[in-house]
């Protein structure tokens, strides 16, 4: 097995650092260590471990430079097998690089992942004046969802002047967030703030922007399944069928819709084992979009994606299922062909952590943001159903998933 011998510095929790003698077997347990100084690594050639260098397979580390790298893990236990197939059965070391650990640095610190953080101090505070302070950072991240999520607390009688002040000031801020909800959301806001400057900024905001842009709309209410319906055939064969014939096929896709999908905690969840998709009652052609997801580590095969025009897909991954080729991360367009499929980088957050996606869609060119960052930048997405035939003018949008949990929530649709 696997051999590791190294004099480092290993800063603990509870610990002071100082100097520790390493000699790890790989089978023993899951260990991360922050290398400081010396490495020396040691192989058994007969039972060699799979090696990722910033998550991409690597067989040769011999020109490794020690002094880059920021951390090794060592995985053992059921993870190399499950997620990274045969090739992990001896162990898995991943070595991350330091200007690579940067970059995931940042990707953490993108407005849309500083929002997702803060909505998980918002679940676990316990008073009123820690709510409002998280709420005033929310108003620092700038972002359409972030609009949102302030609102969801302009009818909280505690919080709802805070609230009141964050709905203002990003909307303000950010006139191409301009909406039905948007608009609603600030004449709210005036009320309830209730004094001249503010009655004078939102009048200001409204006469610029204007009344008649409908903006971004929910699409999903997150208590049921209104506007959404089950999956019959695909678009080729569905325009096809009598419109009895679709009806009835509708009814039954419908029922089992039910199966499959249900409201959990504000999300839409898939709770099945089938691979019938989620799809929206009305038909989309050009579109911006937002939706947030999440994976559930406990399902065996944790695999999701969102089909445009009823075309797939926007591919969401476990990254770690190196034996699918899951490392190159979420937000590419997995099934194109001729077209790059793949992500331009990895943005994905850990397993059974949130994920934002925003997605435009004009013509046949997809740009995708994942937490924040471009993964997919103005690329045609191809017709899956038939690839001599250009992609579907309008269609539905639907969430799929491949038999494990995951769940979609705050989806807003922005027609183009």
């Amino acid at each position: 097995m696997l051999k590791l011998k190294s004099i480092i510095t290993l800063s603990l929790i509870g610990c002071s650092a100082s100097a520790f003698a390493i000699n790890a077997d790989i089978a023993s347990q899951d260990t991360t260590i922050n290398v400081t100084k010396t490495l020396q690594l040691y192989v058994d050639n007969a039972k060699q471990p799979l090696i990722l260098v910033d998550d991409v397979i690597t067989k040769d580390v011999s020109n490794l430079d020690m002094s880059n790298i920021a951390s090794i893990k060592l995985l053992n236990k059921e993870t190399p097998i499950s997620h990274y197939g045969k090739s992990g059965a001896n162990g898995i070391l991943l070595i991350t690089t330091k200007g690579y650990a940067a970059e995931q640095a940042k990707i953490a610190q993108t407005p849309e992942n500083q929002l997702l953080c803060l909505k998980g101090q918002m679940e676990k505070a316990t008073s009123d004046s820690q709510k409002a302070s998280i709420l005033k950072s929310v108003a620092q991240t700038g972002t359409f969802q972030s609009l949102m999520y302030a609102a969801q607390y302009l009818n909280d009688a505690s919080l709802k002047n805070t609230a009141a002040e964050v709905v203002k000031d990003i909307a303000i801020n950010h006139p191409e967030y301009n909406g039905i909800n948007t608009r609603s959301y600030l004449k709210l806001a005036q009320k309830i703030l209730n004094n001249k400057i503010a009655t004078k900024e939102i009048k200001d905001y409204l006469k610029k922007v204007g009344t008649k842009e409908k903006g971004f709309v929910s699409i999903f209410n997150g208590k049921d399944l209104t506007g959404w319906k089950g999956l019959v055939e695909d678009p080729i064969k569905r325009p096809k069928m009598t419109p009895k014939e679709l009806a009835e096929k509708q009814i039954k896709a419908d029922e089992n819709m039910r199966k499959d999908w249900a409201v959990k905690d504000g999300a839409v969840t898939y709770v099945g084992s089938g691979y019938d998709n989620l799809c929206t009652v009305k038909q989309y052609g050009n579109f911006e979009m937002y939706v947030d997801w999440i994976l559930d580590s406990n399902g065996s095969d944790p695999d999701a994606g969102i089909y445009l025009r009823g075309t797939p897909q926007v591919q969401i991954w476990d990254v770690t299922r190196v034996n699918v080729g899951a490392q190159v991360g979420s937000g590419g367009l997995y099934n194109n062909q001729k077209n790059p499929s793949a992500p331009l980088k990895v943005a994905d957050n850990p397993l059974n952590h949130w994920n934002s996606f925003y997605i435009k869609m004009v013509g046949d060119k997809v740009t995708v943001k994942l937490n924040g960052v471009t993964v997919v930048d103005n690329v045609t997405l191809e017709n899956y159903w038939d690839r001599s035939q250009p992609i579907f003018p309008k269609e539905q949008i639907e969430l799929q998933a491949h038999g494990s949990i995951c769940s979609f929530k705050n989806i807003y649709i922005k027609e183009l």
